[in-house]
């Protein structure tokens, strides 16, 4: 059951990170008057979902770069 529940988190987090980003952006670009390309948001939205996935799942032997081995892991 834990496990499930580890799993329903860490993909819901790919959603959130996503939106989240989109929403930092935006608010870069209205207050800051700043510009991410399409690619930066992407970017930061990857990092993020890294970061959550690795805490959630307590995977912290696990580099950026073995990132996308995260989601096929569990």
């Amino acid at each position: 059951m834990v496990k499930i529940r580890k799993n329903r988190l860490a993909w819901s987090s790919i959603w959130l990170a996503t939106v989240w980003a989109l929403w930092r952006s935006r608010n870069d670009s209205i207050f800051n008057n700043v510009r991410h390309s399409s690619l930066q948001i992407l970017d930061v939205a990857r990092m993020n979902i890294w970061l959550w996935i690795k805490n959630i799942l307590g995977m912290n032997h696990i580099t950026y770069s073995d990132g996308s081995l995260i989601l096929f892991s569990f």
